[in-house]
């Protein structure tokens, strides 16, 4: 595990065959991951997910009660920061087409090696991490932008979009001092270490529609 990108991370085990899920378990283990394992859908869906800062989802298709197409569907609605891996002996095209195209990491027919399932593991946890980051600026982002006020926030447009601070003042009827006292305040209330920093944090809030994404983009760029 790359302990430079997340330092706890979690495998989610949904297979009703247990010798399947206590080796998988075994090799989670050994790997440094922690894990829990499910007999079925229902469980799974009904227990609390770890607090940790990448994981995923093994899913057997063939599952009791709910199977693990099902089970995907659901996660998306309702537990879309999971990614996942299909694992099974009872793969065929159209399942793992359906599976990709609702967002699957990879489908993986048994028996597989243990090398590449940790790889598979590891190319959802990236995933996983993306989106924890992802959710994790923008919660930043949009506290910050609540606290502003109405001149600040159209001076964070104007940074966000590259504009000088004369272009700003002229804008909105200000002078350059006060867009310049404005611009501080603003790079402290979102806690913004570069306007970098800030014109990621508008991105995410663009995404999340907090602010329109024309907004944020100088004319030349939009389409």
């Amino acid at each position: 595990m790359n302990d430079k990108l997340w330092r706890k991370a979690v495998v989610y085990i949904v297979d009703d065959d247990e010798q399947v899920g206590r080796a998988i378990a075994r090799l989670m283990k050994e790997s440094g991951y922690d894990y829990e394992v499910f007999k079925d859908a229902q469980s799974f869906l009904g227990a609390a997910l770890k607090q940790a800062d990448a994981c995923c989802a093994l899913l057997d298709i063939r599952l009791p009660k709910m199977d693990g197409m099902e089970l995907q569907q659901r996660m998306n609605a309702e537990m879309p920061e999971v990614p996942v891996v299909f694992i099974t002996g009872h793969g065929d095209l159209e399942n793992s087409v359906q599976a990709f195209r609702r967002g699957a990491v990879h489908f993986l027919s048994k028996p597989f090696n243990h090398e590449q399932l940790l790889k598979v593991v590891e190319e959802a946890f990236q995933r996983s991490y993306q989106r924890h980051e992802v959710a994790q600026i923008l919660q930043s982002a949009r506290a910050g932008y609540e606290r502003l006020t109405v001149r600040e926030r159209e001076v964070f447009l104007g940074v966000v979009r590259g504009l000088l601070n004369k272009t700003i003042a002229d804008q909105i009827g200000i002078t350059e001092t006060t867009v310049k006292v404005h611009r501080a305040r603003v790079m402290d209330k979102m806690q913004a270490l570069s306007v970098a920093q800030l014109v990621r944090m508008s991105m995410a809030l663009a995404e999340a529609g907090v602010i329109d994404r024309e907004d944020v983009e100088l004319p030349e760029h939009r389409q």
